[in-house]
């Protein structure tokens, strides 16, 4: 079986989600190797269940079930991957 990375971004996830509005929280699933772009807009990041590991503002961030990433003003979109499992995330 091969792997196949899967790029999304967060704005096209939004723009098909009926509804989705800026201050709405959004809950996804990414599988491993799946990478996730969200936009500057969002305020934070929540992993319900799993591991993430997550660029932003030139760091990198290991996160597990429960913990929480504020994403102040960036420069650039923090980038979110599932490690070995799959990542249930809330993006507000």
């Amino acid at each position: 079986m091969t792997s196949h990375e899967m790029t999304l971004t967060f704005d096209q996830f939004s723009l098909a989600s009926k509804g989705a509005a800026a201050d709405r929280t959004f809950r996804l699933v990414l599988l491993p190797g799946e990478v996730l772009k969200v936009p500057r807009r969002h305020r934070s990041l929540r992993v319900v269940s799993g591991a993430a590991w997550v660029s932003h503002k030139g760091l990198d961030h290991a996160l597990y079930t429960g913990d929480t990433l504020p994403l102040g003003p960036a420069r650039h979109e923090a980038v979110v991957s599932a490690e070995g499992e799959p990542l249930f995330l809330e993006i507000a």
